[in-house]
């Protein structure tokens, strides 16, 4: 295995562990194949092509912000599908659980610490909209939503830590 591939897998297994614990749940497995476009959740494992990542990197010249940034999202994204179990959940509106999972992987990057610039160009350009999936400037939007809603949640954190030790 590269060393590329060394590392983006152990990331993944790493935002995986950090994420299940903060929820108390099992670390789902991870299974690498190229059998998907991005990555997915059978509502067991998380999936994620680690090519397409490669790909990514290379095309869009990411610094390596903007590719752990990337990957952080799309786990994040799948980790969502998964807690909520979309894979066996009845067809319902797929673009409305694609935005709450980009929202909620918005959420998470802010957390970690990313910005909304980390990965705008490439779900902008890796999103033309399917009957699946919404366009770019949708998901960018929810995206940014979950930012906006983490950093409320700061916010709001630090004002009652502040009260408290007023």
């Amino acid at each position: 295995m590269s060393v590329w591939k060394s590392q983006l897998v152990y990331d993944a297994r790493g935002t995986l562990a950090m994420l299940a614990s903060s929820f108390e749940v099992s670390v789902p497995p991870l299974v690498l194949t190229e059998e998907i476009g991005i990555g997915g959740s059978d509502g067991r494992r998380i999936l994620l092509n680690v090519k397409w990542f490669r790909r990514m990197s290379s095309i869009f010249s990411l610094t390596v912000v903007a590719s752990r940034a990337l990957l952080v999202a799309v786990i994040a994204h799948e980790f969502c599908h998964h807690l909520l179990g979309d894979a066996f959940a009845p067809s319902g509106n797929s673009h409305q659980r694609e935005l709450w999972a980009d929202r909620w992987a918005g959420a998470v990057l802010s957390a970690l610490g990313f910005a909304p610039g980390d990965v705008e160009l490439v779900t902008w350009a890796i999103s033309p909209g399917t009957a699946t999936h919404p366009v770019g400037w949708e998901r960018m939007q929810a995206i940014r939503a979950g930012f906006a809603e983490q950093f409320r949640l700061q916010v709001e954190a630090n004002s009652r830590r502040r009260h408290a030790a007023g």
